[in-house]
């Protein structure tokens, strides 16, 4: 089971499936008026360890637009466009024309400020996410997420961490969760997280 954790910055209108980390980028722009939304996303494990940690960086540029990133990048993808991305030790740059402009990069470790804990029972007893599969029976979900000591604090302090799981009702029925935001995606039942230490209910 990935899923995304969404925080969205004390001072800013970004909405984001992500948990922010201390080494995301900065950006220079030519065009004084551009400025960057930076999305951070997080893919966990089934047990709520870090898997893998990627930015998308969104610019509406007003003109034609060089663009200078800065940030501790494994690799990088214009999802904009064809147009030349260029990655140099810890230098991003590329020239775009106006308007929207997407890229995504790709961070070297997995350093996050949360210590995430996804914990499964079934029947009352507990068990791993892999024994899960073709399973019955009612089963429960733990999350818990605690600051992590080694992060620095301001992240923590000033972030507001959000989860999202989604379940398939055609295999789980009498969907209990205290706290959730619910909602129906197509035949996915969608719970929405705004502080992160609940338990799922599930009848299977």
């Amino acid at each position: 089971m990935n899923q995304n954790k969404k925080i969205i910055k004390k001072t800013g209108a970004a909405f984001l499936c992500a948990a922010m980390v201390a080494n995301a980028g900065t950006a220079s722009v030519m065009a004084v008026d551009n400025r960057k939304d930076e999305n951070v996303y997080v893919n966990l494990n089934m047990d709520g360890s870090v898997s893998g940690v990627y930015v998308v960086n969104e610019y509406n540029l007003t003109e034609k637009t060089e663009i200078t990133d800065y940030g501790n990048y494994a690799s990088v993808k214009n999802l904009s466009s064809d147009d030349t991305i260029t990655l140099s030790g810890d230098k991003v740059q590329v020239e775009a024309p106006a308007g929207k402009l997407y890229y995504q990069d790709n961070l070297n470790g997995t350093k996050i400020p949360w210590n995430i804990e996804i914990t499964y029972e079934l029947d009352g007893q507990k068990i791993s996410a892999d024994e899960l599969a073709g399973k019955d029976g009612k089963l429960k979900i733990s999350l818990s997420v605690k600051d992590n000591k080694d992060s620095d604090d301001e992240f923590f302090d000033n972030y507001l961490i959000q989860g999202t799981v989604t379940l398939d009702t055609k295999k789980c029925s009498n969907i209990q969760a205290d706290g959730a935001t619910q909602a129906n995606v197509g035949s996915d039942r969608q719970l929405l997280y705004s502080q992160i230490k609940q338990k799922i209910l599930i009848h299977r």
